[in-house]
């Protein structure tokens, strides 16, 4: 995924910033990946041991670290523990991304979803040329035994007509 919008807001992940109107704040990678983890759940409440264990695996930090990383995306987002309209915080059991969100796609991406929808019409690679020769030969052929006959073939002998008076001779 390239970006991803929340709200009015895009969140650049290659670049790791958040980009409202003519504004952009940069996220510390560690802010991106809280953000990243809430967002693969929308609306779905993301305990604090998940987010700990994804975001500082093996690590001993701060007992509020975690609620100062929640509170500088808020910031990011124009967000408040008040309002919560961006992300919503579950006492005691963790937080949640309420806004509407949306996953842009990249060119690689989109390229690949393209790619897999051909496949599904088409399993086999080989199964479109195959038919599409299957189909050549079976015109070519029917062309070839039912070939309408000409005048020629038609009659084997011509016998020109010749014209006769009736009537009087006098």
């Amino acid at each position: 995924m390239r970006a991803l919008l929340i709200g009015e807001f895009r969140v650049d992940i290659k670049r790791s910033e958040v980009q409202h109107l003519d504004k952009t704040f940069s996220l510390e990678p560690k802010l991106l990946q809280v953000l990243l983890l809430l967002a693969k759940k929308p609306r779905d409440i993301v305990t604090h041991q998940e987010l700990l264990e994804a975001v500082w695996p093996g690590v001993v930090i701060e007992a509020n670290t975690l609620q100062r990383s929640i509170a500088k995306l808020r910031k990011a987002f124009n967000d408040d523990a008040k309002t919560q309209a961006v992300i919503s915080t579950h006492p005691k059991q963790g937080y949640s991304l309420v806004a509407n969100i949306l996953w842009e796609a990249s060119d690689i991406e989109t390229e690949a979803l393209a790619a897999k929808t051909i496949e599904k019409t088409f399993p086999n690679k080989y199964a479109f040329p195959v038919i599409c020769l299957v189909a050549l030969v079976i015109i070519i052929s029917s062309v070839l035994v039912f070939k309408p006959q000409t005048k020629t073939d038609l009659f084997k002998k011509i016998t020109p007509l010749r014209a006769q008076i009736i009537g009087n001779t006098s």
